[in-house]
């Protein structure tokens, strides 16, 4: 938590009221920074930037070659594996300087290069890629969409934004939130798990079949690999009335069980992250609604960019003085993201 509070402190100290900012793209590097530094134990705001940028390439060319990976030159496959190749030599990097400079901190991969198993092993170099690249990834991007998409939708729904702003600035009256504070601010809890209702940060899963069974009249052999959606579970009508509305109050009747609501998927495979991306996207909120109302400008429409992670194009929001004005900007916003959602016109 301090980690978060400290590098969200620097951010928004480095954002004036009236800038025009694109929050997307500005939470993505965010996100990426306080990953790094919990993983790393390091300052990663300089190195971000770049494997930030790997990262995005990585991901937008798996769903392509996982269609057609054809190797030869004409085709994706050859970048994606360039792409591979460079990723792994920045994530080798940052292994190599922790293990040649112990520093002494508690971070993630201090821990996995010091684990041993049961007959003294250590992971190898390769497990310790395969480990720090899924935790890098899952840990920023999924973090920085559902913070974006929150933004968005209190940018649209001026009540709301009004209320959870009296919530948020009385609990802490500009001061830093602690996680033991936040757990006291329920329009904070449902205004997140609404938004992560309606726009899932990953909007697919998948489980293997366990033994031979039968599901809705299909049979299903074991081992059989089957495709679950979070985002149509969200929107099912028989599960939530008035689906495509952005209604937080509704969490106060509502508890749906682990498999009616999972924006962090659920059961054994849940995603282990889970405390931790909540904690961090619930204090980067109460921190910037003390200091900003986030305003809507329609310098471009918003639409939806789905694969396993659910982004928006971008997030164009400019920073006014909280505390009132909350109408402004609403109705404004154009794009397929209408699609998923019931906003003002």
């Amino acid at each position: 938590a301090s980690v978060i509070v400290s590098l969200t402190e620097r951010l928004l100290d480095s954002w004036h009221i009236g800038e025009l900012h694109d929050i997307q793209r500005e939470m993505f590097h965010h996100t990426l920074t306080v990953a790094g530094q919990t993983l790393f134990g390091q300052d990663f705001a300089e190195q971000a930037a770049d494997i930030g940028a790997t990262i995005q390439e990585w991901l937008q060319l798996i769903p392509i070659v996982s269609i057609d990976p054809h190797d030869t030159e004409q085709l994706p496959y050859q970048r994606f594996l360039a792409i591979c190749k460079r990723l792994d030599e920045q994530i080798r990097t940052i292994i190599d300087a922790k293990r040649h400079a112990p520093d002494g901190s508690e971070d993630a991969l201090s821990a996995l290069i010091s684990a041993r198993d049961e007959d003294g092993s250590a992971l190898s170099e390769d497990d310790l890629v395969g480990h720090i690249n899924i935790l890098l990834t899952a840990g920023h991007e999924t973090t920085a969409n559902a913070i974006s998409w929150t933004l968005m939708l209190l940018s649209q729904h001026p009540q709301i934004a009004a209320e959870l702003y009296e919530e948020v600035h009385g609990a802490f009256q500009g001061s830093p939130p602690s996680p033991e504070k936040l757990k006291a601010l329920p329009l904070l809890d449902h205004v997140v798990k609404e938004s992560m209702r309606l726009f899932p940060p990953v909007t697919m899963g998948s489980r293997l079949v366990s033994e031979n069974t039968e599901l809705g009249g299909y049979a299903l052999p074991a081992g059989t690999e089957i495709a679950f959606s979070h985002f149509h579970t969200h929107h099912d009508p028989e599960i939530y009335g008035d689906a495509a509305r952005f209604i937080p109050g509704r969490w106060e009747n509502i508890t749906p069980d682990p498999y009616e609501y999972f924006p962090f998927s659920t059961g054994v495979k849940m995603c282990l992250g889970a405390p931790f991306a909540l904690m961090e996207i619930k204090i980067v909120l109460a921190m910037f609604l003390q200091r900003f109302r986030a305003e809507f400008t329609p310098v471009s429409p918003i639409n939806r960019h789905v694969w396993v992670p659910f982004r928006p194009n971008c997030m164009p929001l400019t920073l006014r003085e909280p505390g009132s004005g909350y109408h402004h900007g609403v109705g404004l916003l154009r794009g397929n993201v209408r699609e998923i959602v019931d906003l003002p016109s």
